[in-house]
């Protein structure tokens, strides 16, 4: 008589959990590095869109020897909706929105006629040749600012005084 053996094929119970907690610390491992790359990405998107606003506002003086408005008679506008509308400034091309306006944490803040005190509050200078830009980038770990209302988080300015 002739006796069968089974040969035994698959896996053990310990070895399929062992590759499914790997799997798991890979993945979330992958989902925080991701987050992380996400976000800095859209300070690089700020941050261009800054240059390229400031580009704008200095071409806009050298045609006309004053920076613009954001809509007549009004100096200070934001792109979150506080003051104005920096949608109405008359600049070639317009500014873009910024890439996560949450709540309007994230936006621009524009001042003519402006500066940077030490608060970070834009001051009036009552000269149309100074002006100031801010916004609110992810990762900057730099100071915060107040100034603009409902904006008590700026951590990135920049100003003109001619």
């Amino acid at each position: 008589m002739y006796t069968r053996y089974r040969l035994k094929s698959g896996f053990t119970i310990v070895e399929l959990l062992i590759v499914i907690v790997v799997i798991g610390v890979l993945a979330a491992i992958t989902i925080v590095a991701y987050n992380g790359i996400q976000s800095r990405g859209r300070d690089v998107q700020r941050l261009t869109e800054m240059d390229r606003f400031k580009k704008a506002l200095e071409i806009y003086y050298v045609d006309n020897g004053v920076y613009p408005e954001c809509t007549a008679g009004d100096n200070v506008c934001t792109s979150t909706g506080y003051s104005g509308n920096t949608s109405t400034i008359p600049i070639t091309p317009a500014l873009n929105p910024d890439p996560l306006n949450v709540n309007t944490s994230y936006g621009y803040y524009y001042a003519r006629a402006h500066t940077k005190a030490a608060t970070g509050d834009p001051v009036s200078t009552g000269d149309p040749k100074d002006y100031v830009v801010a916004m609110r980038l992810e990762n900057n770990g730099g100071m915060i600012f107040g100034g603009w209302n409902n904006a008590t988080n700026l951590n990135w300015y920049y100003t003109v005084n001619n």
